[in-house]
């Protein structure tokens, strides 16, 4: 996926949002994958291998880095990984100490159809992206939750016993797993306006996907394939 192609450099300040509410991007992205970023370690290493090897094709999703004003050296590394590859952007922000802002200025400047949320020191497996939006595609999923794989730590299992292409709130194992790593429809979290809280708030994953959970009309649950190493 290398390429001699350079990245545009996002500054906060211009953050678009002019999309109207609702729309769907206007572009053939399927998947905006967001990480925020402080000054990452060797696992984030990790995680752009793992999206280098995504059996969806590099035109059909974007990255977004969205930089936490890391500041140097970790500006230069990130602007080294945009410029090799084709679909990578470095959204450049104020520095917050916590992930919600940069992860909602990403939200912003999606041009997917979705968003998946990653961490910086995770990965996802080869046919995450592929697997999730056909299957968001398939059953016009707000929501999907896909299977989570632990490293180093306990994942609840009832949530992943199956396969549930409509789950329910209160009839189905949804609340077991809050965190944020799933694929969001980017117009629907635009038409409602929900984003994450802005500065040090705790559990604000949790907040943030309560309003997705409560919102949608389908939250579905791939159980099947594992999507995300957490």
């Amino acid at each position: 996926m290398a390429s001699e192609h350079a990245s545009s450099e996002f500054v906060a300040e211009q953050a678009p949002g002019s999309e109207s509410a609702g729309a769907e991007p206007p572009s053939a992205v399927r998947v905006s994958v967001i990480v925020p970023v402080f000054r990452p370690g060797d696992g984030f290493d990790d995680l752009l291998d793992s999206l280098d090897r995504q059996s969806l094709p590099p035109r059909e999703f974007e990255v977004l880095l969205c930089d936490d004003g890391s500041g140097e050296p970790t500006g230069d590394r990130l602007q080294r990984a945009a410029r090799a590859r084709t679909n990578v952007r470095v959204l450049t922000l104020p520095h917050t100490g916590w992930p919600g802002t940069p992860r909602n200025h990403g939200v912003d400047a999606a041009q997917g159809k979705y968003v998946f949320f990653a961490d910086q020191d995770d990965r996802l497996f080869p046919e995450a992206l592929r697997h999730l939006s056909d299957y968001a595609d398939r059953y016009s999923s707000d929501v999907v939750i896909g299977k989570v794989v632990g490293v180093g730590r306990k994942i609840p299992r009832q949530i992943f016993r199956r396969d549930i292409p409509s789950a329910k709130l209160g009839e189905d194992p949804l609340l077991e797993l809050l965190t944020p790593h799933k694929l969001f429809r980017t117009s629907f979290l635009r038409q409602h306006g929900i984003r994450f809280p802005d500065g040090r708030v705790r559990l604000e994953d949790h907040l943030f996907v309560m309003q997705a959970y409560f919102k949608a009309r389908t939250i579905s649950i791939l159980a099947g394939q594992p999507c995300y190493a957490w």
